[in-house]
């Protein structure tokens, strides 16, 4: 409950301005039981009456008492634990159906769907999509969150691993690159190893019919 809305319940409560009823919230550090006592203390309302048995109707106090102050004063400031987990649960609700996740191909969108809709196929699904999306991520597959709420940090941080992604790709092929250009020139030289050990040969047998000429 923020000021206003104290001043105001402490007026009514009290019956007194809203400059007194401001005044003596602020005295109090903005607790309304205080300022309720204090108020009484400065003789500008009336103590709490004792309780009678009278019927008239005349004779009931507009103000009341402490006790119900200090609990409308509590259900106010602390809502029990039901309700917060309610709150958030309504929250995180809403969040899922208006925000989207984006999947992407090399900079073109290839569908959206719910975030709802995904923790679902999460929970029910295949966990192992989160691998297939972690790989894809080395296929130029990129992910995003789009919606009613800012998401900027959490697409800042799917950039950054879908880079990484990339960085490590590239590093991948260059290093299957020179894997390959090491292959080519040991085919190459293996190559002409065997053509040099083939001349040779021939050299040998072109020697070999030469001195057979020779002795006849």
């Amino acid at each position: 409950m923020d000021e206003f809305d104290k001043v105001e319940k402490l007026k009514q409560r009290a019956n007194v301005s809203y400059e007194a009823a401001r005044d003596a919230l602020r005295a109090c550090d903005g607790d309304l039981l205080d300022a309720m006592v204090y108020l009484e203390k400065q003789g500008k309302v009336a103590p709490p009456e004792q309780a009678t048995f009278s019927t008239d109707a005349a004779d009931k106090t507009s103000y009341e008492n402490v006790p119900k102050v200090v609990e409308d004063h509590r259900q106010t400031e602390d809502p029990s634990f039901g309700d917060q987990l309610g709150t958030v649960l309504k929250v995180a609700f809403r969040k899922s159906i208006e925000n989207y996740l984006v999947v992407s191909h090399r900079g073109k969108e290839v569908f959206r769907l719910p975030i709802l809709i995904f923790i679902l196929i999460l929970l029910f699904g295949n966990i192992l999509l989160l691998l297939a999306m972690g790989i894809a991520l080395f296929f130029d597959v990129r992910y995003s969150f789009d919606g009613k709420d800012n998401m900027s940090a959490i697409n800042s941080m799917m950039d950054k691993a879908g880079n990484k992604a990339a960085e490590w790709m590239d590093e991948a092929k260059a290093e299957a690159a020179k894997e390959e250009r090491e292959k080519k020139k040991e085919r190459e030289k293996k190559k002409e190893r065997e053509t040099n050990r083939e001349n040779d040969r021939e050299f040998d047998r072109e020697s070999d019919n030469k001195n057979d000429k020779d002795k006849k």
